[in-house]
Parts: structure tokens; sequence; C-alpha cells
């Protein structure tokens, strides 16, 4: 083998549509991406996936170092982890992270689960879509009945810190301590 023949892949990435995860690590990735969007956090889930992806690799490796710290821990809070989370499935999502198409993988599992909770979502209250607008322009003064302050006349009510409340005071004549 010449020196041009072992240079001609020297600088060759993974080719996207070779990738395909293991059934392990799409299983981690599919409840990692039902959490997400469950909670509503597929745009900040996707955004951080978008910005981190020159670092999939380095992410992995980092992983593979802190491994024996996380397998501990791991195994120390297992009984409060949900199901599927423990050093195995820490150490697949690491090998998952190490392909140049994982984070994009991530990124459509997310938007796939996100579809499907949109999908499922029963129909809002459509009296209560919009209550802030007022034949179709935004309200910017005035009382409404759904309020959170009706009935203060306008006036914020005077908060104070929980360590900087009032001491009740002892009515006049008492003297005892107990």
């Amino acid at each position: 083998m010449g020196w041009r023949e072992s240079m001609r892949h020297a600088f060759a990435v993974d080719d996207p549509d070779a990738f395909t995860p293991s059934d392990a690590q799409r299983e981690i990735v599919d409840g990692l991406a039902r959490r997400i969007a469950r909670r509503g956090l597929s745009s900040p889930a996707s955004l951080m996936l978008e910005v981190g992806q020159p670092y999939n690799y380095l992410t992995s490796q980092t992983m593979h170092f802190f491994r024996p710290v996380a397998s501990t821990l791991l195994w120390t809070f297992a009984p409060f982890l949900p199901r599927g989370l423990g050093p195995e499935s820490y150490a697949e999502f690491a090998r998952l992270l190490e392909h140049r198409s994982a984070l994009p993988y991530i990124r459509q599992r997310v938007e796939h689960f996100e579809e499907r909770f949109a999908a499922e979502k029963p129909p809002s209250d459509p009296a209560g879509e919009d209550r802030d607008r007022h034949d179709g322009h935004h309200r910017h003064s005035g009382h409404d009945e759904h309020d959170e302050l009706d009935g203060l006349d306008g006036q914020i009510p005077e908060s104070r810190p929980a360590g900087d409340q009032p001491r009740p005071t002892r009515p006049s004549g008492s003297t005892s301590d107990a």
C-alpha cells in the first residue's frame, strides 16, 4: 500500500445514511425523546442538539472517561432513577454519540414524539384560548373578569420576604414568656 493509498481516506467522515442504531440504543433514545417531548422541551432540546453537533464525538469520549464515576453513581441511585437508566445504558449512549449522525437521529426522534403527543392532546377550550384578547385587539388596560387582581382596584398588594413577616404583638397585661 502506497502513501497515496493510505492517505486517501485519512479525513473521511462517516456516511450519515450508513448509521443504524442498535436496538438498545434505539430504546435509550426513544425513552429520552419521549421524556423530552412529554415535558414540552422539544425546542430547547433541538437547539442544544444542533449547537452540540460538532462536539458529539468529544462528548462521547468524555462520557467514556467519566464512566467509572458515572457507573458508581448510577448503581448507587438506581432505585431513584427511571427504569432503563443504568451503567449499561450510559455506556451504550456514549457509544451512540461516537457516530456523527447520532444527534440528528436523536433530534428526529424528539420531533416524532412531539408530533405524536400533539396529536394525542385533547383540543383546548376555545373560550379559554385567548383571555387577554378582546375583539381581536390586545388588551392594554382595563379590568377583566379573569384578572387575578380582581377587586384590588389596580393596586398591587405589598409582598414581603418570608423571613420578614411582622411579628404578632402580645396583648397588654400579659407578662409570661411561656
